[in-house]
């Protein structure tokens, strides 16, 4: 059986393999660069090409930064 892109079928159950796959992927590496600013590994240098993650990282590294103020002044 040969399977066609239908983006139709895109986030349902009849998607192309390659969607799942593609969905799995992005989420992974969304979560990595999360875990990566949570855990300290991200030090804010650098960008990401997709302007949407970008924001979103930035706003971590802020919202981390301000985290770890409140926390040192204990």
């Amino acid at each position: 059986m040969e399977y066609l892109d239908q983006p139709e079928h895109d986030n349902s159950r009849r998607a192309h393999p390659a969607f799942w796959r593609g969905k799995h992927d992005g989420i992974t590496s969304v979560l990595e660069i999360i875990s990566n600013i949570m855990m300290g590994h991200d030090d804010g240098s650098g960008t990401n090409n997709h302007t949407g993650i970008e924001s979103m990282r930035r706003g971590i590294l802020a919202w981390k930064a301000e985290v770890d103020k409140a926390l040192s002044k204990k």
